[in-house]
């Protein structure tokens, strides 16, 4: 079932990826915009936005496997050391889509259906269709996984962690809960993260009211 999620997704994008598409990402398409003019567009993928699930469906490798990262090949036991200044060398060493390892997967793709073949292995026997198609062109679909934090963080998570920091703060004293909201307005204040009807203000009993929206306007804030 999983083989046949991943085949399916990249078919899917096989699909969108088609030679019109293909056309104009190498020649141009022309485009006549709002103001008449006549404008040469190339289509580029820049980012890929999604949740880890998402993108270990995109970058073809193993759920949870020894390097789970889809940018990079930090291995799993290495994982506890996050933040640490070894972790951020360890990041810099980042997957790529070149030719031997589109040969790993076209020589398991070909084996894949014989006895053991593939079973051991790490790497997944299906090759992107942003390799297929963008490669040629010297696009690493590798690079274009971003980290979202709105997806990286459960809402009901994302709260359990705030209220717990605002209990803090009031426990603390010394108007410390005072000096975050000053500096909270100071934040939200900026035309960069301005939302409608977003409170000024983040205390206990506020964040504790706040809706859907607000409460997930306000994650993203915090994570900005």
């Amino acid at each position: 079932l999983r083989f046949c999620k991943r085949e399916l997704f990249h078919a899917i994008w096989l699909l969108a990826l088609d030679l019109d598409f293909m056309h104009a990402y190498e020649h141009r398409m022309l485009i006549q915009c709002g103001d008449g003019v006549l404008q040469q567009m190339f289509p580029r993928v820049f980012t890929y936005s999604a949740d880890y699930p998402e993108k270990v469906l995109l970058a073809c490798v193993r759920y949870l496997a020894q390097c789970p990262c889809p940018r990079c090949l930090t291995q799993k036991t290495d994982i506890a050391n996050m933040g640490s200044h070894a972790n951020m060398l360890r990041r810099t060493k980042l997957r790529t889509d070149d030719h031997p390892v589109q040969y790993d997967i076209s020589r398991i793709a070909s084996n894949y259906f014989n006895i053991f073949a593939g079973a051991t292995i790490l790497i997944i026997n299906i090759q992107s269709a942003f390799s297929i198609h963008l490669s040629p062109f010297g696009f690493d679909f590798y690079s274009m996984f971003v980290i979202d934090q709105m997806h990286e963080f459960e809402l009901g998570v994302w709260k359990a962690i705030v209220t717990h920091l605002l209990c803090i703060l009031y426990a603390s004293g010394h108007n410390a809960i005072q000096r975050f909201n000053k500096r909270w307005a100071q934040y939200t204040a900026t035309p960069k993260i301005c939302f409608k009807d977003f409170m000024t203000f983040v205390d206990f009993v506020k964040f504790l009211r706040l809706g859907t929206i607000q409460f997930g306007n306000s994650a993203m804030t915090y994570l900005n």
